[in-house]
């Protein structure tokens, strides 16, 4: 099924992927494919990591029950050098979405199995433990990388100029507890927002596009959880909000499934590391910044980001309510 010279008369849909990668569906002798290719050469080895990751999750799945991985076709590079992966297509729903048709009583039990496999998958390998300033160093990084997309991009309104001020402030301001730092490796997905979890008809659980940081920790499956839960991400991602420019919030419809599940996982989760997922939750945010559409949605991800940012230098955990930056 390795399909080097895929061309477009091949292709049935091209996927929007939200990161940047190309994501593309094909038939091939009966079945569905899904590929996966770098959008340029620099990100090929970016992407190759995705797959190990994928591989070494098959591995996981196969020793438990409680989640899979869609089957794995192939990998390579393609006539422009650029790296592929190849999975078989599964029939069945991003979790986000599949909520919508779920009961209370179902997605308490959803929850606490997405709660269940993040814990499987980060007993894995043993825990490895890293330098005394290795995880601030990273976290650091990924609030600045943000800076820096912004540099040499001209926005149109007022309050996108105002928001990356505040986002600098909030950056050179941040003072990041010791207490919130382990400075500990766990194997994760990394990328385990609901819109990379499937569900078929029969409740079978799929993982797909996992995320190779350069720290890996349990705590950053809990944040893109989160993200999708409490940022009402599902409607931020697809424009389906408002920007009340002189109010400066986000005007949604909120989804009150979404909405459930998240005070469900919250059941779930240790009170006492509140603090060290609000910080994770804002670095999670502000790397999705990056991969905006447009600057309604850059505005919308950047009030969510500094609201997060700045409820953690002032001190206030709380994960419970939903975010001043939303209204309804």
């Amino acid at each position: 099924m390795n399909l080097t010279n895929l061309e477009k008369k091949d292709i049935q849909l091209s996927l929007n992927g939200f990161s940047g990668n190309i994501v593309q569906a094909y038939r091939f002798e009966d079945h569905t494919i899904i590929r996966k290719t770098a959008k340029i050469k620099n990100e090929n080895q970016s992407l190759n990591s995705e797959f190990s990751k994928l591989k070494k999750l098959d591995e996981i799945s196969k020793k438990c029950d409680l989640f899979k991985i869609p089957k794995i076709v192939s990998c390579g590079y393609d006539n422009n050098e650029k790296f592929y992966y190849e999975l078989e297509f599964v029939p069945a729903e991003n979790l986000d979405s599949a909520l919508q048709k779920l009961d209370t009583k179902k997605i308490s039990e959803i929850s606490t199995l997405v709660y269940e496999i993040i814990k499987k998958i980060s007993s894995h390998d043993p825990p490895q433990t890293k330098n005394k300033n290795f995880e601030h160093e990273f976290l650091l990084n990924k609030f600045k990388e943000t800076v820096t997309s912004f540099e040499n991009k001209k926005f149109s309104l007022n309050l996108t100029k105002n928001l990356i001020k505040q986002y600098i402030d909030n950056i050179k301001n941040l003072d990041i507890r010791s207490k919130h730092l382990i400075n500990t490796e766990l194997f994760c997905h990394g990328d385990m927002a609901l819109d990379n979890i499937l569900i078929t008809r029969d409740d079978v659980i799929y993982l797909i596009d996992p995320l190779k940081n350069s720290f890996e920790n349990t705590v950053l499956d809990y944040s893109k959880i989160l993200q999708s839960s409490m940022t009402q991400w599902n409607l931020i991602k697809h424009n389906n909000f408002d920007i009340l420019i002189n109010d400066k919030k986000i005007r949604v419809k909120p989804n009150t499934h979404i909405s459930l599940f998240h005070k469900h996982f919250l059941e779930t989760l240790d009170e006492r590391d509140y603090g060290r997922i609000i910080l994770y939750l804002a670095s999670t945010v502000a790397r999705v910044v990056k991969h905006a559409k447009n600057e309604k949605q850059l505005c919308a991800l950047m009030l969510i980001t500094n609201e997060l940012l700045s409820n953690y230098n002032d001190g206030r955990y709380d994960l419970t309510g939903s975010l001043n930056s939303l209204c309804w």
